[in-house]
């Protein structure tokens, strides 16, 4: 009963929103639309009386709640505000309604309320599943769904109109799977309103709901559960629950630390660096949460390609999307190194097998990535450029293939062997529990050191003088099987769909996939079922194969049977 108490007002009020923004407002649907507004506020009003009077002592029940109760008023008086308008207001097709204005807000607060309240949305997530992959899959869901909501505010719009449903959903869904493909021209198309709420959902996608929710239980001083901790370690992919806490402390920290200095940087890099909305702070603060989140959203339509030529903010870019797509478990590798001991040699020797894979391959694939794309486009998109800066927009497209989405060239004049050489930096991606995508450089590397071994004929995997487990093998294949086939499947559907060249298909389905967001250009002429398809596969991209596997895998525990072994022909 509690459970449908939480999930009825959200379901009433998203029905109602949709009603609001798709239908024409007749008597019959304004009495629907009241009916179901009024609803909702009977339930949240009783759940609220209910727990106050149930509450033994009043006055600590309104100091542990006091988020929630502020949001049940705001979502009382947004209410009768939207009653009011609508019996003063005539609907008119020429300007936005107020009363619609005023139901969308209340209909954004009430669903914000209930993801505000972590305490209750775990409860419901735990009763639907003990999996933590499963709680996972579930918060960026939501997530998602309320960035859409937002978007179809008319506030957060330029025109005042807000984005229709599949746009605003495909937006939302970039922003969270920090991706940044788009459909509307993030520029143009979004009031400084909307650029705060894309930049917020992309700071939320690139750290993760559960981490956040549980970093502000930590700051508020309350009680964390082990179920708590348990999703937070499956995150993170650590197994001591102990130092669980401090683990996430670390990681916001330096999350919001290479942001800020990414903002300065960005700032004192041009004074042409505005934007057209907040400034020149707010375009360095956005770009900065997009770069380290390798999210690859811009303020401005080219992208960046009016600075191909200004050495600090290719920099500082640059290197905000590296450190982004390095992982957190490698940073706090390297600081343990410069805390513990200053001599290099002891450096190389205590640094982890993963930290050593994720530097050195990602190292090779920038140096590599900027030369393939210098020798295939200096006599393309580059021939009008001077030779450093030639040299500069190769590099800046290398790191820019880790997933980031910024570009500093014209994509869409690109030759297809270019293309073809990005889509398979792009479906590499970064690295495993960073903010990048794809299948990840050390998952290349689990799997290179298996044909090492196939070619040697020795039967343990190894990798830096350490075996690797047959668990991390099969996972590394079952990852890259399961990114292939999604590309797969993503280009054939979207190839049926769209009205576009083959390779640009491709490319358009691997930056998706690998939540690069890079485009060729077709993006914003997708038709409704392609933009469908390239919102599944940035949410597959970026919530990954073991997760998602793991998510739709049985809840029931089952015996382990064994089978008698059979022959297969293999050849």
């Amino acid at each position: 009963m509690k459970k449908n108490l939480i999930l009825l007002p959200v379901l009433l009020s998203i029905v109602a929103l949709f009603l609001e923004q798709q239908v024409t407002m007749t008597v019959f649907w304004l009495v629907i639309i009241n009916a179901l507004d009024i609803t909702v506020l009977i339930i949240l009003v009783t759940e609220v009386v209910t727990a106050f009077k149930a509450a033994p002592y009043k006055y600590i029940y309104i100091r542990q709640n006091i988020f929630a109760l502020i949001f049940t008023a705001t979502f009382v008086l947004l209410f009768a505000y939207s009653k009011v308008q609508t019996f003063q207001v005539h609907f008119s097709p020429e300007k936005v309604d107020p009363s619609l204005t005023a139901a969308v807000l209340k209909n954004t607060f009430l669903v914000l309320k209930v993801l505000t309240r972590f305490r209750k949305l775990n409860t419901l997530l735990e009763s639907i599943s003990l999996k933590p992959a499963q709680t996972i899959v579930l918060s960026f869901l939501l997530v998602i769904l309320v960035g859409a909501l937002v978007l179809m505010v008319p506030f957060t719009s330029s025109s005042h109109k807000g984005l229709p449903f599949l746009d605003a959903l495909f937006t939302s869904t970039s922003a969270v799977c920090v991706t940044g493909l788009i459909v509307v021209d993030t520029a143009t198309a979004y009031s400084i309103w909307g650029h705060i709420s894309i930049m917020l959902l992309i700071q939320i996608g690139g750290l993760g709901i559960m981490l956040l929710s549980y970093f502000s239980i930590f700051v508020l001083r309350r009680g964390i559960s082990r179920q708590d901790k348990l999703i937070a370690a499956y995150m993170l992919s650590q197994d001591d629950l102990r130092s669980i806490k401090k683990t996430v402390v670390a990681i916001i920290g330096a999350t919001f630390l290479f942001e800020a200095l990414g903002t300065l940087l960005l700032y004192l890099s041009t004074p042409s660096f505005t934007g057209p909305w907040g400034g020149r702070l707010f375009a360095s603060l956005f770009h900065a949460v997009s770069a380290f989140c390798n999210a690859g959203f811009a303020l401005f339509t080219d992208s960046l390609e009016g600075f191909n030529g200004n050495l600090l903010l290719n920099a500082t870019i640059a290197l905000l999307i590296i450190t982004g797509g390095l992982s957190f478990g490698v940073h706090m590798n390297l600081l343990d190194l410069f805390k513990r001991d200053g001599r290099s040699a002891s450096r190389v020797r205590r640094l982890s097998v993963n930290s050593r894979v994720v530097l050195i391959i990602s190292s090779v694939l920038i140096v590599t990535g900027t030369l393939i794309f210098y020798a295939l486009e200096h006599g393309g998109v580059l021939r009008e450029l001077g030779t450093g800066k030639q040299y500069l927009a190769a590099f800046f497209q290398s790191v820019t293939l880790r997933t980031a989405g910024f570009n500093t060239v014209p994509l869409g004049a690109l030759g297809s062997a270019t293309y073809l050489f990005m889509c398979l930096f792009m479906f590499i991606g970064g690295a495993a529990g960073s903010t990048a995508g794809g299948i990840k450089v050390n998952n290349l590397a689990a799997m290179g050191a298996y044909f090492r071994s196939l070619l040697r004929e020795t039967k343990e995997v190894t990798l830096f003088r350490s075996s690797l487990g047959s668990d991390i093998i099969l996972k590394s294949f079952t990852i890259a099987t399961f990114g292939l086939v999604t590309v797969f499947l993503g280009t054939f559907i979207l190839m049926l769909t769209e009205d576009a060249p083959a390779i640009k298909i491709l490319f358009e389905a691997v930056s998706a996939f690998g939540t690069v967001g890079l485009s060729a250009g077709i993006t914003g002429d997708l038709s409704p079922m392609g933009k469908s398809v390239i919102i599944i596969m940035m949410f597959l991209g970026r919530i990954g194969p073991l997760t998602f596997i793991a998510a739709a895998g049985s809840r029931q525990g089952q015996r382990e049977i064994h089978y008698p072994g059979a022959n297969l022909s293999i050849g």
